[in-house]
């Protein structure tokens, strides 16, 4: 089921403009940085990938580097994610996958991490999420405090129906669309 549902959401994010995505990701940004979540300090924002029409993140990094909070964004090591400091000045490259990741390998601790960004095509109302299949932010999710709020970022509104969970899946605390933000019951 995950794998269909999947590609029904890859094919139906592809439909939307450049000028969609981007209203849209204002909104998304607009919602998350007037919500609870600013009083925090240390933010993992995922680098959006383009060519999959993502929720457009920098909207929200920018904001909070212009707020004094510390960014951190994801690296690929192996099938783990580290969490690097990221500035206006951080070199990006693009590894194997076409994803831009900072150059360095320069670590921010877990356990400093208050709020995660998570990247995700669709989710029910229960906060299960299907992101792209490689597992990386479960892995990832997983290993962080309990205090870290996980918010999914996202075009579309919850299914009704429920999606599969598989024991290594994280539900995620938050949902914010373009309409609005939804808390999960865990």
């Amino acid at each position: 089921m995950k794998k269909n549902v999947r590609k029904e959401y890859l094919a139906k994010r592809k439909q939307f403009t450049t000028t969609e995505i981007n209203a849209w990701s204002l909104k998304i940004a607009d919602i998350f940085l007037n919500s609870e979540f600013i009083q925090h300090q240390t933010f993992h924002v995922f680098l959006s990938m383009p060519k999959f029409n993502e929720v457009n993140t920098q909207y929200i990094i920018d904001e909070l580097l212009r707020q004094g909070k510390d960014v951190v964004v994801p690296k690929m090591d192996g099938k783990q994610l580290l969490s690097c400091p990221y500035t206006n000045e951080t070199k990006l490259v693009e590894n194997s996958w076409g994803i831009m990741e900072p150059e360095s390998n320069q670590e921010v601790s877990q356990d400093k991490i208050d709020v995660v960004i998570v990247p995700m095509l669709i989710s029910d109302a229960k906060g299960n999420r299907i992101g792209y299949g490689g597992g990386f932010y479960d892995r990832f999710l997983s290993s962080l405090d309990e205090k870290t709020k996980f918010v999914g970022v996202n075009f579309f509104e919850s299914v009704k129906e429920d999606i599969p969970r598989e024991e290594f899946d994280v539900l995620l605390d938050y949902l914010i669309t373009p309409n609005d933000i939804y808390k999960f019951d865990k």
